[in-house]
């Protein structure tokens, strides 16, 4: 997973490095989270981005304001219709 902002990755990483290691542009990434991604909440509160079309929890619009996302609020029925994938709330 690549988060295109630092302060983001800082929010879910044990540790960010400072440099890029040798062979990690090799590697297959299972998501990017580009700055600024559209991002959604619930009635509840919970906030999530959309990447390709698939919602990602992230659980907190601090988070998505960060990320320089636009929060647009959605009923429950969209909420529950996109394809969601595991959450990337902080536990």
């Amino acid at each position: 997973m690549r988060f295109e902002r630092r302060s983001v990755a800082e929010k879910f990483a044990r540790g960010v490095l400072g440099t890029r290691p040798q062979g990690a542009d090799s590697l297959k990434l299972a998501v990017r989270v580009p700055a600024g991604a559209p991002a959604v909440t619930n009635p509840d509160g919970e906030v999530g981005l959309l990447l390709d079309d698939k919602l990602w929890v992230i659980g907190s619009a601090q988070l998505a304001t960060l990320n320089s996302s636009k929060i647009t609020p959605v009923s429950a029925e969209q909420w529950a219709a996109y394809q969601r994938l595991p959450d990337l709330a902080l536990r």
